[in-house]
């Protein structure tokens, strides 16, 4: 291959399971709240498991155990963007408590890159902030403001189901063509549940709040809306009835603190 490709994007978050799908696992001192959903799954990489019925996730495990130093949980949602020297992460939700958890990390890559290399992202690899040289600091204010440009692209809004920067039919077809599902269906290994991304409230099952999520929200594009997942002001202004974990830093407060210009 001739050429590398400018910038690498990823971002991932609770959005890919529904909250209380069925447990979560500690391995060592890491915790997933939803990445191994299964006890099998967390049996088999050498994890302890405990269900939803034992502590509300990994940071209620982590209040009633005297609170372990080096404890990680599984960040909620999390940003990463590289070239093909350098990586860039922000995470939110990565340590206990949640609420005010915001860290940003910056790695140098192994040149050349060769595939399926273990340990990118590790002790030896990681540049302290504000980088000390200056191609790595002009690398890092190259790679912030890409993540930045690219987090402003993702506007989110109420009753975007699918993602596509719209509250519009598709969404409306989609929690109607769901609709009665619920996360977890009992009797049913939690493997098997029919979860529902339309669960947009998250509340266990695609029903009436759903809908008029869709159907109060309704707009061409959400455009001018925040970034995914909301602050604390925002949560309460939706109500109860939402169950999406909120912060008090937002994605760009925290991709924008005293990390050098």
């Amino acid at each position: 291959m001739d050429q590398v490709r400018t910038l690498n994007h990823a971002d991932n978050g609770v959005g890919n399971w529904p909250i209380g799908y069925a447990g979560f696992c500690i391995i060592a001192s890491q915790c997933q709240d939803f990445l191994l959903g299964t006890e099998t799954a967390c049996h088999d990489n050498g994890g302890d498991w405990y269900t939803f019925d034992q502590y509300a996730d990994c940071c209620a495990w982590w209040a009633a155990n005297s609170e372990p130093e080096g404890f990680m949980p599984q960040s909620t949602h999390s940003w990463a963007i590289r070239s093909e020297h350098h990586k860039l992460i922000l995470r939110l939700g990565a340590s206990c408590p949640r609420e005010t958890s915001c860290t940003l990390e910056f790695y140098h890559l192994p040149t050349p890159i060769p595939p399926n290399v273990t340990g990118i992202e590790s002790d030896a690899t990681r540049i302290d902030l504000p980088p000390a040289d200056p191609v790595d600091a002009a690398a890092f204010t190259a790679l912030r403001a890409s993540l930045r440009k690219l987090i402003e692209s993702e506007p989110y809004c109420l009753g975007d189901a699918n993602r596509d920067r719209a509250v519009d039919t598709n969404d409306l077809l989609g929690v109607l063509g769901d609709w009665g599902n619920e996360q977890i269906t009992p009797g049913v290994d939690p493997a098997e549940g029919r979860g529902s991304f339309f669960d947009m409230t998250q509340d266990g099952i695609v029903g009436v709040d759903d809908l008029l999520a869709v159907i109060t929200n309704w707009t061409p594009s959400c455009a001018g809306g925040t970034p995914w997942p909301p602050t604390r002001d925002e949560q309460a202004a939706w109500g109860e009835a939402w169950n999406i974990p909120f912060y008090n830093e937002s994605p760009m407060d925290c991709l924008m603190q005293d990390a050098g210009p």
